[in-house]
């Protein structure tokens, strides 16, 4: 913060958030659409506008009943950082990023850790925003045939809605998420 390249406010509280991208991906935090780059639904004539295609977003992972303590965007390796804690004593820090070499990948890490002088066992619960692939504007979802459907990965695919044009057609489009343990 002292040299200037992370910006700190001690709540999320009225800030504009920002966005979180690698040129390939990206997305407003807790918003709830991940954009691709070239990546349209809809054609280019006059009548109907192309507009980029909404991929419904699945990185939004919180702790319930946590209370922030600080955030920060770090401007030098692109990290958006959340602090915070419970009321039982459990500190955490999230970090949201777009990966810079695994271009189609955007990362939520969190971190969750008992003080070493609390004793006893405490419990974090965490909340993942629900992914519902099919209320997508601009692409149709479904469920992969060869989900892992009792696992924790669960996979979609679909395509754009609508072609931008008669020579290119709809494009392709596959997300594949991970369930959080509560």
């Amino acid at each position: 913060v002292e040299r200037g390249d992370m910006l700190y406010s001690p709540t999320e509280a009225n800030m504009a958030l920002p966005y979180v991208g690698n040129g390939a991906l990206g997305a407003w935090l807790h918003w709830p659409t991940v954009y691709a780059a070239l990546l349209y639904s809809g054609n280019q004539s006059y009548a109907t506008l192309s507009q980029r295609a909404d991929i419904p977003a699945t990185y939004d992972v919180g702790v319930r009943d946590g209370t922030t303590t600080a955030v920060a965007l770090d401007l030098v390796d692109a990290v958006y950082y959340r602090r915070g804690a419970t009321a039982d004593g459990l500190a955490y820090e999230s970090r949201i990023y777009a990966h810079r070499t695994r271009s189609s990948l955007l990362v939520h890490e969190l971190d969750v850790a008992l003080p070493h002088n609390a004793p006893g066992e405490r419990r974090a619960c965490f909340v993942q925003k629900p992914f519902a692939p099919l209320v997508s504007d601009t692409a149709a979802f479904k469920r992969a045939a060869d989900d892992d459907a009792d696992g924790d990965a669960h996979a979609f695919v679909g395509a754009t809605r609508v072609a931008e044009s008669n020579a290119t057609g709809t494009h392709g489009v596959a997300v594949v998420t991970s369930a959080v343990d509560g």
